[in-house]
């Protein structure tokens, strides 16, 4: 082998210049002893290294410094890098282009050696993945510290590699607990030691089964009370080979909170079911009832056995069919069937007892399948009374239907001997008139009037008996009420039976209007007669028409004896009359009729009136009886 100093220093040119860093070693005075061609490409020399071997580089810093980030600094720093004759390892640099270097200086000066080292190292890739495992670093620590649990990554032998921002809120026990375990935890928080001996056995068992371990903590505080905390440990393998363990704990206090405020809450529902005034019961969808109160014992006297469930259907009386099925329904439906949800059921002593029923989901956590909760009402009392009235209702009936034939009997009875009277006495009268009895006239003129009277009472009791009995049905006919008020007039009133007579006042364009001809003359006949009854030795009364926009108005007012507040108020009662009327005769039946015949026009009637003074009655009455 050729040891010659020639052939050495081929070999060691031949080593450096396979070095992947940029190496330029110059002499004390600057003069390039030694420069690579990685050297040449990192600053952009368009020459080959060995060309520029001998040559002065003093101004190399000043011809390069336009590749740095910051140029003036690069100078600097080379110049006091040579007035320090300091060496320099790993010194990072920034190119314009954000090129990234490490820079290192040695100064040799030796017999065999003197002169300035310079080494570049590229490291932008490196630089590039570090940036980008420190930025996932922080991105996963940043997520991991605002996930609303405490999380820690454990060694395998238990210790602390990271914690987050809800695990340790403090910044300097969060640095402090980094390579240390939970009984130094425990110990730095004054904690009794169980609390680590609990975490440890089930960090162990996570760690030797390789599956994860949850724990339940119970811490006390004298700030926030008792707090539950779920704890996790959950063990990562690759490769069979351990790789962390990562711990962590949800605040559950919340939860457990609800779970007693839950029971509670059952507790306090379940008394008011034992206390309810209803009979109350639990079903599941096999129809077995597991639960009643206290209610349906005493009311039913029926006992849920020791063993096995109440079996209801067998002492159901009435309904039982529409239970069962209203019960299916609402299992597979969640709502109620239709109809009147009642049934009967035999009681142990032998009594029947009337029930409403209703139902409702009822859920509970440790139950296998799902059952309702159904609510009876003990309505045997209101049945009874039910049946009693529709008892009363058809005795009540069948007591109108006798006296409306009754009435009709005894009208249809007189009518006929009134009739022979009446006919003998006008007769009676033409004989009479030959022989010129004094004083004659005035007798059958007494017997002729009471007749009328008694026929007049007649026709209003047939009229209560129809109007009860349902018998008398509107026949509209679209008819001008202002003839038809004329005619009536005309036939009754002019003049009445004192000589006065009445005009018709129209006010408004005339219509011709939907109404029941025989009830509209009672309607207006008896206003008129009684405005003229009750009005004797006064002005006539007066009869107004009003049409306006969506109704017409008659008006009937007189100038007579008036009605007081009192006697208003039971006006429309069969046989009520006012405190006033003196000897003037009348029935008290007739506005009794008028009423209902207003009605069924589907109009009103307003009454005012003054005593002594005046009387006016309004009505009002559609145009469209729809």
């Amino acid at each position: 082998m050729d040891n010659s100093p020639n052939k050495q220093s081929v070999l060691f040119k031949d080593i450096l210049d396979r070095i992947s860093d940029a190496l330029l070693f110059e002499s004390f005075d600057h003069k390039i002893v030694y420069v690579n061609h990685y050297f040449c490409n990192l600053f952009h020399i368009p020459m080959a290294p060995e060309f520029l071997v001998g040559m002065d580089c003093s101004n190399a810093a000043q011809e390069s410094k336009q590749l740095f980030k910051d140029p003036n600094q690069f100078v600097q720093r080379i110049s006091q890098i040579y007035e320090n004759e300091e060496n320099v390892i790993d010194e990072q640099l920034s190119f314009a282009d954000g090129l990234t270097i490490l820079r290192d200086y040695q100064f040799f000066n030796t017999e065999e050696t003197k002169g300035h080292l310079w080494v570049y190292k590229n490291v932008s890739s490196l630089v590039t993945s570090l940036d980008a495992m420190t930025k996932q670093k922080i991105f996963f620590e940043n997520l991991l510290n605002n996930i609303p649990a405490d999380i820690a990554i454990f060694s395998a032998d238990h210790k602390y590699e990271f914690v987050n921002k809800v695990g340790v809120k403090s910044t300097a026990i969060s640095k402090w607990i980094i390579g240390k375990d939970d009984f130094d935890y425990a110990h730095y928080k004054q904690l009794p030691e169980d609390f680590a001996v609990k975490r440890r056995l089930a960090f162990i068992q996570a760690f030797e089964t390789k599956e994860s371990v949850e724990l339940e903590e119970v811490n006390h505080s004298s700030i926030n009370g008792i707090t539950h905390t779920l704890r996790k440990f959950y063990p990562v393998f690759e490769e069979d080979q351990f790789v962390s363990m990562i711990g962590y704990g949800i605040d559950i206090s919340k939860m457990r909170q609800s779970e007693i405020e839950l029971a509670q809450s059952h507790a306090l529902f379940l008394s008011l079911i034992e206390h309810s005034n209803e009979l109350v019961l639990t079903m599941d969808a096999d129809r077995n009832i597991h639960f009643v109160n206290s209610k349906w014992t005493n009311v039913t006297g029926h006992f849920l056995p020791d063993i096995g469930f109440l079996n209801l259907e067998s002492i159901i009386k009435v309904g039982k069919k529409s239970f069962l099925t209203a019960i299916d329904y609402y299992f597979n439906n969640e709502t109620h069937l239709g109809g009147s949800r009642e049934l009967t059921i035999n009681t142990k002593h032998g009594d029947k007892v009337n029930l409403k029923y209703q139902f409702a989901k009822f859920i509970q956590k440790d139950w296998k399948s799902p059952r309702i909760i159904v609510f009876f009402t003990d309505i045997t009392e209101q049945v009874r009374i039910e049946e009693e009235f529709k008892k009363n209702l058809a005795r009540e009936k069948y007591l109108n239907e006798l006296k409306t034939n009754f009435m009709n009997m005894v009208s249809h009875e007189l009518r006929t001997p009134l009739s022979v009277i009446l006919s003998n006495t006008e007769l009676l009268m033409m004989r009479l008139q030959h022989f010129r009895v004094s004083g004659i006239e005035r007798y059958t003129n007494t017997v002729m009037n009471q007749i009328d009277g008694m026929t007049n009472l007649l026709n209003e009791f047939l009229f209560v008996s129809k109007v009860e009995s349902g018998k008398f049905q509107l026949q509209i006919e679209e008819l001008s009420v202002v003839d038809f008020l004329l005619e009536l007039i005309k036939e009754h009133y002019q003049p009445w039976k004192d000589k006065r007579t009445i005009q018709l006042q129209i006010v408004g364009m005339p219509v011709e209007i939907p109404f029941d001809k025989r009830m509209m003359f009672h309607i207006v006949n008896n206003l008129l007669s009684n405005a003229f009854k009750y009005s004797e030795g006064k002005p006539a009364p007066t009869l107004v028409i009003k049409f306006l926009k969506k109704k017409y108005q008659i008006i009937v007012e007189d100038q007579g004896i008036g009605i007081s507040a009192e006697d208003q108020k039971k006006l429309f009662q069969p046989f009520s009359r006012g405190t006033n009327v003196d000897k003037i005769e009348g029935t008290g039946l007739g506005l009794v009729v008028v009423k209902y015949f207003i009605g069924q026009h589907k109009g009103s009637l307003q009454i005012d009136s003054k005593i002594d003074t005046y009387t006016k009655i309004s009505l009002e009455l559609p145009y469209n009886l729809d």
